[in-house]
């Protein structure tokens, strides 16, 4: 025992020895770094080799080091690294269910650190997962990293898998790295994004997209403290050309030219590619950029971009929608308005305000006294008082208590087609039918079966492809506009 702790003490005397003969190279953050400098200090840093404990997970990361015995450390991890981008392909199927749930991808983060004595167990959900990476080679970004990280400790080096906020240009999603632990400070691997690079340029860019670690660090941590990162160390050989995906999303109809893959930093023109001049440019947070035929930019990463051409009315309206024609017919009329000057949001919800307001516009706009409102959560100088009094007042809606009326509450299908046959009865517009003929109407309301029962035998709402009805999902904006024009082509049947 005595001799084993010597060795140890030995060991650790001559890491510490090689830290301390390095170049003072600590590189900046976001710095490159010389090959000699990677090499030195990769080579410097290994400690111990740690197995995983189980058998077959051990027996298929010892057939991936062993091309590597006898190298050196940083061609051992460089090797492994690129293997990883090499044999995995990014997929969220075939493990959630079996292994760990998808939501513990971006709720955790394992700390592989490296200790006297007996090394810390591996975690159950990164023997999984590490474990589905080599045979199904299929995962996503969290398994990456956790893969590159056993492959790290298992030749010797200390190691975190990191969850967290990944920025790209305009994109920001949830995202899963490596860190090693080198020269005291963190490196970052990402072997999901080097996947990515791969599959644009033919070959592995190693930084990530250009995104530097500094100040303005874009990896932010949600679990642990967050604390400046240095880029991948690893060098790039080829001369790299980087590049933004310019996605341009046309009006229903016309056609832009220009976009697609442009290279980082250079101006890229867009334009219309047929005979309607674009009159409008739109970010996707609905920023009018230009008003000009053509818009030039400088993409610095991935970029959306709207444009409306001559004789549309909204920018996020497909020619194919099965809502477009009464989208238009009831902007037309009036009844409903976008959520800005060019987007009418299709897939917006409607809350019991704005469904009360296009229901009011929808019959006609008929004068109202909001100050006799027996609502306290209703102010007559609201947008949407005076259509809540019509709809009140004429039994179309009613409060979810005797003094709460709830305007930004959701507003389920059932609900909306329980205020439409309201609405329709005290127009003189009736249905004998009671029980709605849909699959799932077992989870109709009591209070709103027959209700949708009429709207239904009145061709109002026909429910999904599938035979449902939905009658808890909420209202989206497109089809609470169809349902209204339902209702006012029934009245006028009538």
């Amino acid at each position: 025992m005595r001799k084993k702790h010597c060795r140890l003490a030995a060991l650790l005397l001559a890491v510490l020895l090689c830290l301390t003969a390095l170049p003072v190279s600590a590189s900046a953050a976001g710095d490159a770094m010389s090959l000699d400098q990677v090499k030195a200090l990769m080579n410097a840093e290994p400690l111990y080799p740690q197995k995983t404990g189980y058998v077959e997970l051990d027996r298929m990361l010892e057939e991936l080091v062993a091309p590597y015995r006898g190298k050196d450390t940083y061609t051992t991890l460089k090797g492994l690294y690129e293997w990883t981008v090499n044999n995995i392909d990014y997929s969220w199927n075939g493990y959630s269910q079996n292994y760990a749930p998808a939501y513990d991808c971006f709720t955790l983060t394992y700390d592989l650190t490296y200790e006297t004595g007996l090394p810390q167990a591996y975690p159950i959900d990164m023997i999984y997962r590490a474990y589905h990476m080599l045979t199904a080679r299929t995962g996503v970004c969290y398994d990456w990293g956790i893969l590159f990280a056993v492959m790290a400790r298992y030749v010797g080096v200390e190691s975190y898998v990191h969850t967290g906020i990944l920025r790209i240009g305009t994109w920001t999603g949830h995202h899963g790295w490596t860190e090693l632990r080198l020269g005291g400070k963190n490196y970052i691997f990402d072997g999901q994004q080097d996947w990515r690079s791969k599959g644009i340029y033919g070959y592995i860019l190693y930084d990530h997209f250009g995104i530097s670690m500094d100040n303005a660090w874009r990896y932010q941590q949600e679990t642990s403290a967050n604390g400046p990162r240095d880029a991948s160390m690893l060098p790039v050989d080829a001369p790299r050309v980087r590049v933004a995906n310019v996605t341009v999303i046309p009006s229903r109809s016309g056609q832009v030219e220009g976009g697609g893959t442009c290279v980082w930093g250079e101006e890229t023109t867009l334009s219309s590619a047929g005979d309607l001049p674009v009159v409008g440019w739109y970010s996707p947070n609905r920023v009018l950029l230009s008003q000009e035929p053509s818009y030039t930019l400088t993409p610095t990463g991935d970029t959306r971009i709207y444009a409306l051409f001559e004789g549309d009315r909204f920018v996020d309206l497909r020619g194919d929608a099965w809502y477009l024609e009464d989208v238009m017919q009831a902007a037309d009329l009036g009844i409903v308005s976008g959520v800005s000057e060019a987007f009418f949001e299709p897939s917006g919800t409607m809350d019991r305000a704005m469904f009360a307001t296009v229901l009011y516009k929808a019959a006609g706009g008929e004068d109202a006294s909001p100050e006799s409102l027996p609502f306290e959560d209703i102010r007559p100088e609201d947008w949407y008082a005076e259509a809540v009094s019509w709809a009140y007042d004429n039994g179309v809606v009613q409060g979810i208590s005797d003094t709460e009326f709830a305007p930004q509450s959701r507003v389920t299908r059932e609900q909306a087609a329980t205020m439409m046959i309201q609405y329709l009865e005290s127009q003189g517009v009736f249905s004998e039918a009671e029980e709605p003929d849909f699959t799932d109407a077992d989870q109709i309301s009591a209070y709103a079966r027959t209700p949708l029962a009429k709207a239904q035998d009145l061709g109002i709402l026909a429910g999904y492809t599938d035979g449902t009805v939905g009658p808890q999902n909420t209202l989206t904006r497109a089809e609470g506009v169809t349902l209204l024009m339902n209702m006012l082509s029934c009245l006028e049947a009538a």
